[in-house]
């Protein structure tokens, strides 16, 4: 009971953090789109740019610009079935007039994306900015 509470609790402050900190974004796989969070208001997560090392032949490790997502996992459904990260999945987001587009992909060992939380009430997305479209 005590584990139900706790959890009941993180997706609570989950889903009011995401309300008052989340960017609105729009997932994209195989000309499907996901627009929308499980309350049905639009997709929102948190956005975090960090600096990670990763194996590289020639030069041993070096460091890449990489964009982190956390998502609430409950929103990531897409025709009733949980979303699964991998290639070609991608993130877009619109700043200022422009339309911004982030690549889904693994980074070093990491996995694209895992549950952030014990609970798994948040998802982890790990990106790379690829594209930015103007305002035609």
């Amino acid at each position: 009971m005590a584990m139900n509470m706790a959890q009941r609790a993180a997706a609570f402050v989950g889903r009011g953090a995401t309300a008052w900190f989340g960017r609105e974004v729009v997932l994209h796989y195989q000309g499907r789109t996901l627009a929308t969070g499980a309350d049905g208001e639009p997709l929102k997560a948190w956005r975090d740019d960090t600096m990670e090392e990763v194996p590289n032949e020639q030069f041993g490790y070096v460091r890449i610009q990489v964009v982190v997502w956390t998502f609430r996992t409950a929103d990531l459904v897409l025709d009733g079935v949980p979303v699964k990260f991998d290639k070609g999945w991608q993130i877009r987001e619109v700043l200022n007039g422009r339309e911004i587009a982030y690549d889904v992909m693994p980074v070093g060992e990491k996995p694209e994306s895992e549950g952030h939380d014990s609970f798994e009430v948040n998802t982890v997305v790990r990106t790379k900015k690829v594209q930015v479209w103007q305002p035609s």
